[in-house]
Order: structure tokens, then C-alpha cells, then sequence
């Protein structure tokens, strides 16, 4: 059973640096703020991605962990 995938498409914001749908016809991020509160934006997001980054990194760990035990339990076979 294949399931379906929805692909969106991105761009990024050149006044906040925020990834938004192609669709949107402005950033919904920063639309509507002041340059200041730009600025607050970005200070909050960037406060907050290390640790999502982090997280990226941990998924691909135990999946490399998984691939090299599957290869493991099935040379042993």
C-alpha cells in the first residue's frame, strides 16, 4: 500500500528568513509587522532552532542505527 505524499513547495521570506508556501502571496510570518518586530521574530526563532536541529540530527542517528542493525541480523542469517 503506497501512501500519498503532498509535496509543498517553499520559498524564503528575504525580510524574516522564514520558509513559506509558494502559494501565499506574502510572508504570513512577518506581513503586517515592523521592521522591529522583524527583528524580534528572527531573534525567537533563532533562540528556538537549535534544538530542532537537534532533533533532525537525533532521527538520522537511530536511523543509520537501525540500517546497520537490520544489515547486521541479516548477514548473521
Amino acid at each position: 500500500m503506497q501512501l500519498p505524499i503532498k509535496i509543498r513547495r517553499t520559498k524564503q521570506c528575504p525580510r524574516c528568513g522564514l520558509d513559506y508556501l509558494i502559494s501565499e502571496p506574502a510572508c504570513p510570518h512577518c506581513a503586517g509587522l515592523s521592521d522591529s518586530d522583524v527583528e524580534k521574530l528572527k531573534q525567537q526563532y533563532e533562540a528556538e532552532a537549535p534544538g530542532e536541529r537537534n532533533l533532525g540530527w537525533l532521527f538520522i542517528y537511530i536511523a543509520a542505527l537501525i540500517v546497520v542493525g537490520m544489515l547486521i541480523f541479516g548477514l548473521s542469517r
